[in-house]
C-alpha cells in the first residue's frame, strides 16, 4: 500500500521479453497488475518482477507537478505498449543519487490514456500513450508453485549458465538441463544429439544460497 503505484527500472524492463509478433497485440507490451507487480512474455518465456524490490514508497517519492502517483489499477490489471515502457526507462534518473528517484510514477490510468512521470528534482518528464485493449494471460496459471518438493533448489552463476547453454545449443537453439535432486551436486548441460555432429558437454558448479528461513523468505 506504501508504494502507490510506483515503478522500479528492473521492473520495467521485463519488456525485453514482451512479443515483436503484431498478431499477438495482448503481449505486444508490459502487464501491470493491481498489486503493483510486472509481467511481459512473447509465449515462449514469461518474466515477472514483484513489486516489493527497491524499497521506494509514497512517502519517500517527490511531489510532481504533472500529477500525484495513482492508487489502484483496474481489477484486471492494464497493458502499456512496449514504446511507451521503453522510454519511460530511459527517463529514469541514472547513477548513484537518491534510490526515492529511481522509479517511474503512473499518474494516469483510464480507458483514453496511460501517463508515466519521472523525476530528477530538477526536471520532470512524462510519457503518454494508449493502453493496449487486449487480455494478457493469467500469470499465476503460467508460473507454477515452485516452492514444493517437486522442484530442488540451486543456485548457479547466470553468466556461466547463458555461456554454456549458448554454446551447447544446435541451430534449432535447445539443449538437454540435467538437473540434480541434490543442490550439492553439479548442473549438467548437454547439446541435442543430432548424428554426425559432436556432443558437447557442459558442467556447472552449483553456488552457496542464502538459508530461506534466516532471511524470513
Amino acid at each position: 500500500e506504501g508504494r502507490k503505484m510506483l515503478y522500479t527500472k528492473k521492473q520495467l524492463e521485463v519488456v525485453k521479453f514482451a512479443s515483436k509478433d503484431a498478431g499477438r497485440y495482448a503481449l505486444n507490451g508490459v502487464y501491470l497488475d493491481p498489486g503493483g507487480d510486472t509481467v511481459a512474455t512473447d509465449a515462449h518465456i514469461l518474466v515477472k518482477v514483484t513489486a516489493n524490490g527497491a524499497g521506494v514508497n509514497k512517502e519517500e517519492f517527490p511531489s510532481l507537478k504533472s500529477g500525484t502517483p495513482i492508487d489502484a489499477l483496474p481489477d484486471d490489471g492494464i497493458i502499456i505498449p512496449a514504446d511507451i515502457v521503453k522510454d519511460v526507462i530511459k527517463n529514469i534518473p541514472k547513477g548513484n543519487g537518491a534510490q526515492y528517484l529511481k522509479a517511474a510514477a503512473l499518474i494516469k490510468a483510464d480507458d483514453d490514456a496511460v501517463s508515466f512521470a519521472t523525476t530528477t528534482l530538477e526536471r520532470e518528464k512524462t510519457e503518454t500513450g494508449k493502453r493496449i485493449d487486449g487480455t494478457f494471460p493469467k500469470v499465476d496459471q503460467v508460473i507454477p508453485q515452485f516452492e514444493t518438493p517437486e522442484y530442488t533448489r540451486i543456485g548457479v552463476n547466470a553468466d556461466y549458465l547463458a555461456d554454456l547453454a549458448k554454446f551447447a545449443a544446435r541451430e534449432n537453439g535447445v539443449v538437454e538441463l540435467h538437473i540434480p535432486h541434490d543442490a550439492t551436486k553439479t548442473i549438467v548441460i548437454k547439446s541435442v544429439d543430432i548424428i554426425g555432429e559432436e556432443d558437447i558437454f557442459g558442467v556447472l558448479m552449483p553456488m552457496l544460497l542464502p538459508d530461506k528461513e534466516a532471511d524470513g523468505v
